[in-house]
């Protein structure tokens, strides 16, 4: 495992990347493929690959059935979704998860100001 290079893959989803998605992004299927290739080049090099995801629930602040849509938008990748789903070629690597909630967000906040 190389230890000095990770590739971070950020909200590749379906409603993010698919003209479909519930959060459209224009242009971002255009780089489906080359985000595949990348992840394909990452695991062949023995890289690592850091990835995070949005996994909504219906009772995050930020989700509304009527959005401004600056904070707050349409539902969008809702836990257990297809909408919520990563796409292209994920290649052939366990894939473990960490969800973090907001409480374990404002604690780790919380022992990063002590420093």
């Amino acid at each position: 495992m190389n230890k000095k290079t990770i590739f971070w893959d950020v909200d590749t989803q379906f409603d993010f990347m698919k003209p479909e998605g519930a959060l459209y992004v224009p242009g971002a299927e255009e780089i489906i493929d080359k985000v595949s290739e990348v992840r394909r080049f990452a695991l062949e090099n023995s890289y690592s690959i850091l990835s995070d995801v949005d996994w909504h629930r219906w009772e995050n602040p930020e989700i509304a059935e009527q959005p401004d849509m600056e904070t707050t938008f349409p539902p969008h990748c809702m836990a257990g979704t297809p909408g919520a789903e990563r796409i292209g070629d994920l290649g052939d690597v366990p894939i473990d998860t960490v969800e973090i909630d907001e409480a374990d967000l404002e604690e780790l906040r919380e022992l990063t100001e002590k420093d």
